[in-house]
């Protein structure tokens, strides 16, 4: 079999696409509020649990999470409650029904997400990130190992 070079060349650019480094996503934890609130969080898993539900000025925290159906929701219900999403969003939902706390809000998209998060004060959120994605006008959260 002959290879012509015109072949060669496009099996070399496949290759090296195969084997370029790619963009890898990480969970972050973003929200929109002051740097003087973030000293607020010790623990980021509190406010995914619906323990903390207010920051320290009053206001009320406003969580924002991957959709139902997402991974990025499994791992961090693993993370924060070593539980499935469904038990997360049941956990939510008790919360809710007896006034205890305000729900979080559910977004199929990261897009959908960043744009809540970005129209809404005292708001924060999970999304899955790599160094592509636009994080303008928000405050990224350091996740702490004790945080999970």
């Amino acid at each position: 079999m002959q290879w012509s070079p015109t072949k060669l060349l496009a099996g070399l650019v496949i290759v090296l696409i195969m084997i370029a480094p790619t963009a890898r996503a990480e969970l972050i934890c973003l929200g929109n509020i002051s740097q003087d609130l973030i000293g607020n969080i010790d623990d980021v898993g509190q406010i995914v649990t619906g323990k903390q539900t207010s920051w320290a000025n009053g206001s009320t925290i406003r969580l924002a999470l991957p959709g139902k159906s997402s991974p990025q929701l499994e791992g961090i219900s693993a993370r924060f409650m070593t539980s499935t999403g469904k038990e997360l969003q049941r956990h939510w939902l008790r919360l809710a029904f007896t006034g205890r706390a305000a729900p979080p809000k559910f977004f199929n998209s990261n897009d959908a997400l960043l744009n809540y998060l970005r129209k809404t004060p005292g708001s924060v959120g999970f999304i899955e990130a790599d160094e592509r994605t636009n994080l303008d006008g928000l405050t990224q959260i350091q996740i702490q190992q004790g945080n999970g």
